[in-house]
């Protein structure tokens, strides 16, 4: 057996020669060393006597004490310890990479969570305002009206958007769960049939849904800026484009050629305490996140002209509809995709006080 001073001055050469790395003679006279493949080290008694042997070689080897002076190895071997593997690059670099992904896929998880869970916090909502407010179309009161110079050469169709039948609402329930209502708007064509709320800021609803508790999937609002009984000359309403088609999500279907193609889509109505109003579409776009379509008032009226012309051209269709400076608009926006926005405009066709 190896004595104790040999041992002691053994393992403080391994540790001097190994730059602190641990190198141990066992109990049962086994040097315990992980497989490093091909690196070679060298055992000898004596300085006249050298055996050199790979690491697999040694680690299976049994060494008498009096077989043993010094022990060695070539400057290539990287890492020895006793019964410890050491851990590659690779396998750390595997394992970072594993790891990250656990977390990206834990993370996706809890948003998909989350997401389902607004959604049908959302619907629930929507049933229950479904049931218990009323919602009815009325026909507008017969009147003679005189058609004036410039209504004669207006298309045809205007007249009988004339004639579309007003959306009436009963604000009485609305009113009592959100006193921040202020309207309901219908959008022909799509399932955007909601009341619509309006704060202090444009952000609070982005992230609140009609009961006012968080929800992503948020709630159709009308711009702060905006007075719903006085109207601006561009009035606003926003709305997140859900996938499941609540809120705005619907609005996407106005850019398809399908809803185009049916006139009887081109109407929104909408319905508040004091009037109901009908409105007809005159451009629909995509767009890069901007300020200039949500502009509520122009200080003259080349400026409005400008922004009327632009809003027009901008539009993936005709509608054939004629939009002057004394025409009041209603825009509705939400997002298209991550980095686009799906936008309407209608002119104000007829507002009936209730």
């Amino acid at each position: 057996m190896l004595d104790k001073k040999k041992t002691k001055k053994l393992i403080k050469l391994k540790k001097t020669h190994l730059k602190n790395r641990v190198f141990s003679y066992s109990t049962n006279k086994e040097f315990e060393f992980i497989d490093l493949g091909e690196e070679e080290f060298s055992i000898f008694d004596d300085l006249e006597k050298t055996q050199v042997l790979k690491i697999p070689e040694l680690h299976e080897m049994n060494l008498e004490d009096n077989e043993i002076n010094h022990c060695t190895y070539s400057d290539s071997v990287s890492d020895i310890h006793p019964k410890k593997e050491k851990i590659s690059k690779e396998k750390k670099i595997l394992i970072i990479i594993l790891l990250v992904c656990i977390l990206l896929l834990a993370s996706i998880a809890w948003k998909i969570i989350n997401w389902q869970k607004d959604n049908v916090d959302t619907e629930k909502q929507i049933e229950k305002i479904q049931e218990e407010v009323k919602v009815e179309e009325i026909k507008k009161d017969p009147e003679v009206q005189e058609i004036t110079e410039e209504e004669k050469n207006l298309p045809n169709d205007y007249f009988d958007f004339q004639k579309v039948n007003l959306l009436n609402v009963d604000f009485n329930n609305l009113l009592k769960r959100n006193p921040d209502t202020i309207g309901w708007v219908k959008l022909e064509g799509t399932s955007i049939n909601y009341p619509f709320v309006q704060t202090t800021d444009n952000d609070y609803y982005l992230t609140h849904s009609f009961n006012k508790k968080n929800n992503d999937s948020g709630w159709v609002y009308l711009d702060y800026r905006n007075n719903i009984h006085n109207l601006s000359q561009n009035t606003i309403l926003y709305g997140h484009g859900r996938l499941n088609n609540t809120m705005f999500g619907s609005l996407k279907k106005v850019i398809k050629k399908s809803w185009y193609n049916n006139s009887g889509n081109h109407i929104v109505r909408i319905s508040t305490p004091t009037e109901n109003s009908v409105w007809q579409v005159f451009s629909t776009y995509t767009i890069d996140p901007e300020s200039y379509y949500i502009t509520t008032d122009f200080s003259d009226n080349q400026q409005y002209t400008d922004f009327i012309n632009t809003l027009k051209n901008r539009s993936v269709y005709n509608y054939n509809v004629d939009v002057s400076i004394n025409d009041h608009i209603l825009t509705l926006s939400s997002c298209y995709d991550d980095s686009k926005r799906v936008v309407l405009h209608a002119k104000l066709i007829s507002k009936v006080a209730r």
